[in-house]
């Protein structure tokens, strides 16, 4: 995951890098580690406690209303989130997603692969496919928006539009 944001990272001014979903902060830590500038965001607070005693700049934060101004995200991580919403509220995340990321940005996704590993979680409300998440992204016409989705379970990585 770090080298592939690190591979979109833009050369020319200071990125916004968020991580929605942060959990224990693994992503960001790993930022961090690399001099990466960027904020975590999650609606636990015990995990935000833990992210901030572990020196990420977390904030509380729902994917539903994402407190960002519009069009300000270069790299957008959104890593085992997704599949936590119901299919109604999927497009309402996605579409904040679209809101904040500028132009040319990136959102980075993952979900779990295996819709039978998925559905067991107690806490997982919903699949999310890749076919799911290129049908969304090309109904909203995201063709200057870079979407890379990766299954947890897949080593392959697949460009949803470029």
């Amino acid at each position: 995951m770090l080298e592939l944001i690190s591979a979109f990272l833009p050369q020319d001014k200071v990125p916004l890098v968020v991580d929605f979903g942060c959990g224990n902060g693994q992503i960001g830590r790993g930022l961090n580690t690399r001099n990466i500038p960027n904020e975590s965001f999650d609606i636990d607070f015990d995990k935000l406690c833990y992210c901030a005693l572990n020196g990420l700049n977390v904030h509380y934060g729902n994917i539903l209303s994402a407190p960002l101004e519009d069009e300000s995200v270069d790299i957008f991580v959104c890593s085992e989130v997704l599949e936590h919403l119901t299919a109604e509220e999927l497009p309402r995340a996605l579409g904040e997603i679209d809101k904040v990321l500028l132009s040319g940005g990136f959102v980075i996704i993952t979900v779990p692969e295996r819709k039978d590993i998925c559905l067991k979680g107690r806490f997982h409300k919903n699949y999310v496919s890749f076919d799911d998440l290129f049908s969304f992204f090309n109904s909203y016409e995201l063709c200057d928006k870079r979407v890379v989705y990766k299954n947890v379970l897949s080593t392959a990585n697949q460009n949803v539009s470029q």
